[in-house]
């Protein structure tokens, strides 16, 4: 698994990251941070760290996560069209999917 942050799964609750960490330690997960994907060739990836140093790891499967930015077009048109339009969730700021429900229910009891 590579990791462009220094380390993996930061982000999750701390029950979460613990069950997470022991599923990867128990299936032997080899971890590596602070790499970056450069390319992928049949089945050897190109990392490189934050040095510029390139390393090549062999892998069995390819799970892209590239994170998300905001794109506001849509929800710009619907409230344009439409004025009493809530936005909630990623076109607010990205964030949790518990935090966009959390704010769809208080959203939700105020219409």
């Amino acid at each position: 698994m590579l990791e462009m942050r220094d380390d993996v799964a930061m982000d999750l609750n701390m029950i979460n990251r613990f069950s997470l960490m022991n599923e990867l330690k128990k299936y032997k997960v080899n971890i590596v941070t602070g790499v970056t994907c450069s390319e992928i060739s049949g089945s050897k990836l190109t990392g490189t760290d934050k040095d510029g140093k390139t390393a090549e790891f062999s892998f069995d499967k390819v799970v892209a996560a590239t994170g998300t930015r905001k794109i506001n077009e849509i929800a710009d048109a619907v409230e344009k069209a439409f004025p009493d339009t809530y936005v909630i969730g990623d076109c607010v700021n990205i964030g949790k999917i518990a935090d966009a429900v959390h704010k769809g229910f208080i959203v939700g009891t105020q219409i």
